[in-house]
Order: C-alpha cells, then sequence, then structure tokens
C-alpha cells in the first residue's frame, strides 16, 4: 500500500516536530517547512496528497498560502487542514474562507489528529474516485455513506441520490426537489453557511466544504458536511454544481467526546490544567492590550486527605464535586474554574477590577464553599485556603502569576487555614 505524501508547514520547531514524528508513525511520507513560500515551492515540485497549515506564520501566514492554491486550478482539490488556536473561531471562519477543508485546533491532540488526517485522506481519495468513474457513484455511496446531490442554479432544483434520500431521512423515491424545499429541512441558522458556501466555489471556481445541521422528519437533529464544487467547470458550464453529503453525527459525537477527555477533568468535568494555560493565555494578551487586569485564585481543600482515609475515595470524589459545583455556580460567566490537581483548584479572573474585585470574589467563594463543606452529610472538616494574585501588579507572564497566587495560597495556610492571603512582593516563605 503506497504511503501518503503529507507536507506540514509550521514556523514552531517543537510542534512541527512532533506532529512529524506521530504521522511518520502512522505509516505517512512527511515534508515539513517552517513558511509559506517554501511550502508553496514544494507543492509546486512534488506529489502532495494533503497539506498540514499553521495559521500564524511570518512572512505569508496559512490563510495566503491557503487563498493562493485555491487559484491553482490544479490544486484546488487538494486536502488542507489548518492548524489554528484553541477557541480561536474567527481563524476558523477565516481559514474556510480561505478554502482549506478541515481545521485542527491547537494545543493538538495527536489521536484526533492522526483521525482527521485519515479522514480527509480517505474523503479527498473517495471525492477523486467518485468524480472519475460516475458509473460506480452508486456502489461507492453505499459503502462509503456519501450521497450526492445536483444543483442545477437555472432551473433551481436539486438531484438527489438514493444515498443522499437515506442521510436526509426521506421515505419518498423521488430524485429531485426544489432549492427551497432542500433548504426547508437545514436548520435556519445554519441557511446561510451554505448559501456562503455556494457563493465561494462561484467566486473562487474550486471546491468548498460546509458542515451544517438539519431536522428529519421525525424530528432528529443530525449534522452532515457537503462538499461541493462546480460540475462541468472544464467544460465552461458553470450553471451546476455537485455536492457530496456524509452524515457526519456520530463523527461530531466523537470529537467532542475526545476534546472533552483531552481539555476537560473526568471527575469534575472542570477545565483541565491544560486548558486553564489556554484561557490564561488568551486572557493575559487581552489584558496587555487593553490594559486591564486579570487575577487567579489558587484554592487548596484543607485536611481533605482526612476524607479518604475516614471515608474512602468515592465519598472524597463527591466532595471533589461538589467544590466544583459551587465554583460554577458562583462566579461570572467570563471567568474560568479549572481543576488544576488533586484537591487544588484555579480560578481565572480576566478584566477583573484589582485588587478589590478579585478579593470581593474570593471572599465571596469562601462564604459559599464553607456553607456546602459545612452541609455535607458528613463531617468532613474540610476546609479552604485560598490565594490570589493580580496581573500586572504582581507578575507579567502566566507561569509566574500562577505561581503567586499558589505562594499566597500557602501563606493562608501557614496563617491558620480557612481564610484568603493576597500576593505580596517576597512574600515570607511558609514554614
Amino acid at each position: 500500500m503506497l504511503k501518503s505524501n503529507i507536507l506540514l508547514v509550521d514556523d514552531d520547531d517543537f510542534t512541527r516536530n512532533l506532529v512529524r514524528k506521530s504521522l511518520f508513525n502512522a505509516g505517512h511520507n512527511v515534508i515539513d517547512r517552517n513558511c509559506g513560500l517554501a511550502a508553496l515551492q514544494v507543492v509546486e515540485q512534488q506529489s502532495i496528497d494533503l497539506l498540514l497549515l499553521d495559521v500564524q506564520m511570518p512572512r505569508m501566514d496559512g490563510f495566503e498560502v491557503c487563498a493562493r492554491l485555491r487559484e491553482m486550478k490544479k490544486h484546488y482539490r487538494l486536502p488542507i487542514v489548518m492548524l489554528t488556536s484553541l477557541d480561536d473561531l474567527n481563524s476558523v471562519t477565516e481559514a474556510f474562507e480561505a478554502g482549506a477543508t478541515d481545521f485542527i485546533t491547537k494545543p493538538i491532540n495527536m489521536r484526533l489528529l492522526n483521525e482527521r488526517v485519515k479522514y480527509s485522506l480517505r474523503t479527498h481519495a473517495m471525492t477523486q474516485e467518485l468524480l472519475r468513474n460516475k458509473q460506480l457513484l452508486a456502489h461507492a455511496q453505499r459503502i462509503a455513506g456519501l450521497g450526492y446531490l445536483e444543483f442545477d442554479l437555472l432551473a433551481k432544483v436539486v438531484t438527489v441520490s438514493g444515498e443522499a434520500r437515506r442521510i436526509f431521512g426521506w421515505q419518498t423515491q423521488c430524485t429531485q426537489i426544489s432549492f427551497s424545499s432542500g433548504l426547508s429541512q437545514v436548520v435556519q441558522e445554519d441557511v446561510a453557511k451554505i448559501e456562503r458556501a455556494i457563493e465561494r466555489v462561484f467566486r473562487r471556481k474550486s471546491s468548498c466544504e460546509v458542515e451544517y445541521r438539519i431536522v428529519r422528519n421525525s424530528g432528529e437533529e443530525r449534522w452532515l458536511r457537503m462538499k461541493l464544487e462546480i460540475l462541468d467547470l472544464d467544460l465552461g458550464n458553470d450553471s451546476k454544481l455537485l455536492g457530496i453529503v456524509e452524515d457526519i453525527t456520530e463523527r461530531k459525537r466523537q470529537h467532542d467526546d475526545i476534546m472533552q477527555r483531552a481539555l476537560y477533568d473526568g471527575l469534575t468535568h472542570l477545565p483541565n490544567r491544560e486548558l486553564l494555560n489556554n484561557r490564561l493565555h488568551k486572557a493575559l494578551q487581552s489584558a496587555k492590550r487593553n490594559t486591564t487586569s486579570v487575577a487567579v485564585l489558587f484554592l487548596d481543600l484543607d485536611n481533605f486527605k482526612q476524607v479518604n482515609d475516614r471515608y474512602g475515595h468515592g465519598v472524597g470524589d463527591d466532595l471533589l464535586k461538589s467544590v466544583a459545583h459551587c465554583l460554577r455556580e458562583n462566579m461570572r460567566k467570563s471567568d474560568t474554574a479549572a481543576r488544576f490537581g488533586g484537591d487544588e483548584f484555579v480560578c481565572l479572573l480576566p478584566n477583573i477590577e484589582p485588587p478589590l474585585g478579585a478579593m470581593t470574589l474570593a471572599e465571596t467563594l469562601l462564604t459559599r464553599l464553607t456553607e456546602t463543606l459545612n452541609n455535607l452529610p458528613y463531617d468532613a472538616g474540610v476546609t479552604v485556603s485560598i490565594g490570589v494574585a493580580i496581573y500586572p501588579e504582581d507578575a507579567s507572564d502566566l507561569e509566574s502569576l500562577v505561581r503567586c497566587a499558589d505562594e499566597a495560597m500557602y501563606r493562608s495556610k501557614a496563617n491558620g487555614k480557612n481564610q484568603i492571603c493576597r500576593f505580596v512582593q517576597r512574600m515570607p516563605t511558609p514554614i
């Protein structure tokens, strides 16, 4: 079996080396470059099956590289997977606008990356085969779960394959419907996605993918992915579109499950340390731009080990979940409560009024947590020590800010526990 040739473009050496090793171990040939110009040269000189392209690079970013490739007829079907920062929805939207076929978020989950790469390669190969050999289309649809739609934009009708009818949940054997009837099944807020995708296909004369939701007649909501391109572009006829549609509902659920396990604590369902660091990094960047403050609260449960020793780890787990619930219920929507590890929690408070706002919220949390712990159906004997640190007064970077809050928390413990301690410079080392 021939190995796939993957071009990896990222200006971060560490990320590039990590991804290259993972893809190589998955059985792919990997060519890596550190800038957009070098990537364009490789694509022109070698046969590439898939391009993994970082968004943020100097001189020529990933959006420009993607747009240039889509302007070249021989590369307009090349699968391009963009690498973008976590929760950066603007970059995701811009990536698809530039012609990307998929995206994956940083920090990169290698298991998810390999699955997405495998899926992109498989989808691209299948689409190419379908376009080359229509006689095998019906059989290929049954195997791959892909349906096709042929849009005649002049007649405003859509011809639908049997597999597509199954995907849409239609009982009728009708093979042709009006364009408006087809859109009536799409969730209202997703209609604009399809309209923009059609517009991009005609504007760029290249393929485009769109994910959207439909509601079947049974009331069931499903996620679909559709790839669109002009059907007779080589013949000069651009009034018809071919859409390859696939039900990706289960894949969406699996993706959400992987992201949940990768970025959230399995017990409390709070963000884990990785997601906390990502959000804290963004909060600090925003604070620097807007000259605002960011506070970090470091919470530790005093005497928590006694609960596990006396009542067992099951009771201890329930206590941690009660603490997590209390934090979620008593913080602002813009704040983040995360489980830092064991019986430690960290609260991120962006755009906070220093120091009054941070101390006020810390006092509220201490009061509510004390009430929660005192109302448990057993004698826990657990209290909470809280340390507070504020950017930019106490620290100017992520690691230092968390460390200052941690030091303040230990000072709180040294002063008798069950209290709040604000970090001060040259704070004595707790005994």
